[in-house]
């Protein structure tokens, strides 16, 4: 008590702002009325944004009693210091205070509600936070609805969708996909609607396709990739020909996330005959490594599950024998129409795509351009494979041993030369990454 005592007397009343931070952290310790009257004067009149972070840790600290007692006076004051009350508010018994605040007219603090106390709000109060003014605590909101995958939030979040501001639209389409993840029979409503963001989000700006122009340019919302990207990742691995065309579709996106999202689907999907685009994605050196990456082992994915796409487009398999050449092309005015490529050509190319990323500057493309062509049944990754494995960079090694784990046992066991009696692939990888 008598150290308590000091700290209030002296320490919170010095004028270096290091030894007001030292005192307010010692008072943490104090477990008393005096010491929480304390630090709540020291944020009323703090201006050292440090020190009123320590003062408020400290609050936090203390005896539940102590600091529910101080929670009426905080919120009570003004707007600087009403703002750390989120970081007050622990059980449920804190609920209503941070409803109260949350549905305030201060932006900054209904967000900062959000970010630290939304473990005690209910659904009711996220949902109700989707109608305020404020953009990013829409986005919010909508985000913990997502996680907290919540059903009867389904019209709201439906709703968002057509929000004016892009992140909320992209929060509230990860927010669907979320509910209709893992579910047997998704929700048709969800489903369309997340095609229609695929679709609407496409062109640059929403609802208008790519090279019209806007009625009104002015109040035209404009297209947001991110939303385009949410609903693409959503939509992946739903047994649903819209949602598998739509996902198809966005494969000639030429953003980034959009692309990445789209061609994770590639595992565990049948989107056709896609060898043209991946071989343009790959050779694209402004495409950021993981979109390269991505597309490589994408070719793989295609040619251990090829199939038509939601029943539209022939299987075609990447390693298939030459095909029969077609007849001639006929001249068109005169001149000779560019000759089809055959099949075998196609899978030349698409091989000969990869093999050019074993010199890709970027690791993590080498390592999948390899594992992708090992997987197909090419040797030519296997050298660089063997490189990646034995790399004295971990990180390396640990990406290479991760992807060399989604090979075929037997392929595993003529990459390293073992005997069918030494093939203990999980061993292996163990020994890779750790000897």
């Amino acid at each position: 008590q008598q150290i308590a005592k000091v700290l209030i007397a002296t320490g919170l009343a010095s004028r270096d702002a290091v030894v007001r931070c030292a005192a307010a952290e010692g008072l943490r310790y104090a477990n008393d009325a005096a010491a929480g009257k304390a630090l709540l004067g020291l944020l009323v009149k703090e201006k050292d944004p440090t020190v009123r972070l320590v003062a408020t840790r400290s609050m936090v600290g203390l005896p539940e009693a102590v600091r529910r007692n101080l929670l009426p006076q905080l919120v009570a004051g003004d707007p600087s210091v009403r703002l750390v009350v989120p970081r007050l508010l622990q059980g449920p018994a804190d609920s209503k205070i941070a409803a109260q605040l949350l549905a305030s007219n201060d932006a900054q603090l209904s967000r900062e509600v959000l970010r630290n106390a939304s473990q005690i709000l209910d659904n009711a109060a996220l949902r109700s936070a989707m109608g305020s003014a404020d953009a990013r605590t829409r986005a919010l909101a909508a985000q913990l609805l997502g996680e907290r995958r919540d059903a009867a939030s389904r019209d709201t979040l439906l709703a968002a969708l057509s929000d004016t501001d892009g992140d909320v639209r992209a929060a509230s389409a990860e927010g669907l996909g979320a509910l209709i993840k893992g579910a047997k029979s998704p929700d048709p409503k969800i489903v369309a609607a997340l095609v229609g963001v695929v679709k609407n989000e496409a062109g640059d700006y929403v609802g208008v396709k790519t090279g019209d122009k806007p009625a009104d340019p002015a109040t035209a919302v404009v297209t947001d990739k991110n939303s385009r990207a949410k609903a693409v990742a959503a939509l992946v691995g739903l047994d649903n020909k819209d949602a598998v065309l739509a996902v198809r579709d966005a494969l000639q996106d030429s953003n980034a996330d959009v692309l990445a999202a789209a061609l994770s689907a590639f595992q565990v999907s049948k989107l056709g005959d896609q060898r043209t685009r991946l071989n343009a994605i790959m050779a694209d050196a402004k495409m950021p490594a993981r979109v390269r990456q991505a597309a490589a082992l994408a070719v793989w994915y295609s040619g251990m599950n090829i199939h038509p796409a939601a029943g539209e487009m022939p299987p075609v398999d990447p390693l298939a024998k030459p095909a029969a050449a077609k007849a001639d092309a006929k001249a068109d005015d005169g001149k000779e129409a560019k000759k089809e490529l055959t099949e075998q050509d196609m899978v030349d190319k698409t091989l000969d795509a990869m093999v050019g990323l074993l010199n890709d500057t970027n690791e993590s493309v080498k390592t999948a351009a390899a594992v992708g062509l090992i997987g197909l049944g090419d040797d030519r990754g296997n050298k660089v494979l063997r490189d990646q494995i034995r790399s004295k960079n971990l990180e390396v090694r640990r990406e290479a041993a991760r992807l060399l784990a989604t090979l075929p046992a037997e392929r595993i066991a003529k990459l390293k030369g073992l005997k069918k009696e030494e093939r203990d692939p999980v061993g292996l990888l163990f020994k890779d990454l750790y000897s």
